[in-house]
């Protein structure tokens, strides 16, 4: 099974789900494309498995790059969605954080 693919028990498919981790830090923050348009809030956490976990709003589409704006620690990462079901996005952090106020474009 992989990280993108529901785990299949009996007849029925089970939706991917992260676990956060032991010392997650659940913090808030906003999901944007990558040329700064706002898509969604969202609660950050880090999760068991090495991945930045997303609660979002059910109904937000996400595109398959976008840019995390950590609220907490004012700064922004280009981001993969690995995969989004429901409430929870898998994101890969693609890049190093910087710090949002140097970031072209983007608004806090």
């Amino acid at each position: 099974m992989t990280r993108a693919t529901p785990a299949r028990t009996g007849h029925r498919f089970r939706p991917p789900q992260l676990k956060p981790a032991l010392r997650a830090r659940m913090r808030g923050g906003r999901l944007k494309t990558e040329d700064g348009a706002d898509i969604t809030p969202c609660t950050l956490f880090d999760a068991e498995s090495g991945e930045t976990g997303a609660l979002i709003e059910v109904k937000v589409t996400l595109p398959p790059r976008v840019l995390v704006l950590d609220e907490q620690d004012q700064t922004v990462c280009p981001a993969s969605v690995l995969w989004h079901h429901g409430r929870q996005a898998a994101l890969s952090l693609t890049g190093q954080p910087m710090l949002a106020s140097r970031h072209q474009g983007l608004q806090i």
